[in-house]
Parts: C-alpha cells; sequence; structure tokens
C-alpha cells in the first residue's frame, strides 16, 4: 500500500512511503470494495471515504469496550510486538512497520 502526502495531509516522516499488507489482507480488501460497488473500501452510506471517521469510530469501540486508552497505533505496535515475540525477521518488521531506520526496529521490538 502506498501512503503519499497531499494538500492538507502529510506523512510523518514527510515522505511519501510503501507499506507492506499481507497478499491475503489484499485479496480480502478487494473483495470487500467490490461488494459496495465504490471506489473505496470503507465508505459511508452515500460512497464517501470515511476520512477522520475511522478514528472516532475505533474511539467508540474503545469506550465500549471499557478500555482505559487505545489508538489506531497501538494495533500496529500489537502487531509487529507479536511479530517479534514469534520470531519474525528484523527486516521485515522494520518494513512491516515501516520505519525507515533498522536502528527503529531494533529499538522499539527486540
Amino acid at each position: 500500500m502506498k501512503v503519499v502526502k497531499r494538500e492538507g495531509w502529510s506523512t510523518k516522516s514527510r515522505k511519501n512511503r510503501i507499506v507492506g499488507i499481507p497478499p491475503s489482507a489484499v485479496n480480502l480488501l478487494e473483495e470487500l470494495r467490490l461488494d459496495n460497488d465504490f471506489e473505496y473500501v470503507f465508505v459511508t452510506s452515500t460512497g464517501q471515504p470515511w476520512g477522520d471517521n475511522v478514528r472516532r469510530d475505533f474511539g467508540r469501540i474503545v469506550k465500549r469496550a471499557r478500555i482505559r486508552h487505545a489508538t489506531l497505533h497501538d494495533l500496529r505496535r500489537t502487531f509487529v510486538t507479536h511479530l517479534a515475540v514469534a520470531g519474525e525477521n528484523e527486516a521485515i518488521l522494520q518494513a512491516l512497520a515501516g520505519h525507515q531506520s533498522m536502528d527503529t526496529t531494533l529499538k522499539y521490538y527486540t
């Protein structure tokens, strides 16, 4: 998946980057998109992209689950942590985490 900076929004590093997504997830997302007949997978009832609704809706889920604090970024951290604990290769962890530097990956996940 390509993460691209655009007008009014920028990536954390202010650079475009590629983030790996497993083929099984890509296939599932494509199926969901085709089922909707819309350009995007996650859309409102009128077919408009969710935009910031994802963060808002995730916050509601966290509140209903009575979790004191959790963010979407925590899901990313948990995903990469589980892979690290399972012994995944550090270069794979770096790519999936989207870290530019291996030092960052090593600092947080090993």
